[in-house]
């Protein structure tokens, strides 16, 4: 059996998450007296030790990869503990805000910093996926401008050929349509 460790607490300082995380453990969290109190008091003991999960209990300090939608909660109520955005994985935003997260983190310039620098990158990746998109477009409109077949149906063997060669599949002037 996996013990509760193994399951939501990452040794790698991330917390991430996967299908086998059905509690969506993606906040890291640096946990206080306060908060373990309160979480107890909702039904979610972290604070007792589970000898049989190998879990030694959390205590003040402490770091934990908490589910986002008990982070959530605790926000909500008033007690949600300190984070750290850095460590704080990024399907985190499907249940808080960035902004909301800001407030809390304690790496808040180093994630600040970092994060500028992503939307940089992803922006620069968007724009290269427009040009590919583009060329691709006018690939396309090449071939049907030469009166190439760009409306007949292949074989499930073609289409696996021209899937892995979007350049081969313009060259030779089929396409595929049927999905």
């Amino acid at each position: 059996m996996k013990s509760f460790l193994q399951r939501s607490c990452k040794r790698n300082g991330f917390c991430s998450t996967g299908d086998n995380d059905v509690g969506r453990h993606t906040v890291c969290v640096q946990v206080t007296d306060e908060f373990l109190s309160y979480s107890k008091s909702v039904g979610n003991d972290l604070s007792t030790p589970l000898p049989e999960y190998l879990f030694p209990g959390l205590k003040e300090g402490d770091c934990w990869c908490l589910c986002a939608q008990r982070w959530a909660q605790a926000y909500n109520a008033g007690k949600a503990p300190k984070l750290f955005l850095q460590s704080t994985h990024e399907k985190t935003l499907d249940f808080i805000p960035l902004d909301v997260m800001k407030v809390f983190a304690i790496d808040v310039k180093e994630s600040t910093s970092v994060i500028n620098k992503l939307n940089l990158q992803r922006s620069q990746l968007n724009e290269i996926m427009k040009k590919e998109i583009s060329n691709n477009d006018e690939a396309f409109q090449m071939l049907a401008e030469k009166g190439g077949p760009t409306n007949r149906y292949c074989t499930t063997a073609e289409k696996e050929e021209h899937s892995r060669d979007l350049n081969a599949r313009a060259q030779l002037g089929t396409c595929c349509f049927n999905d």
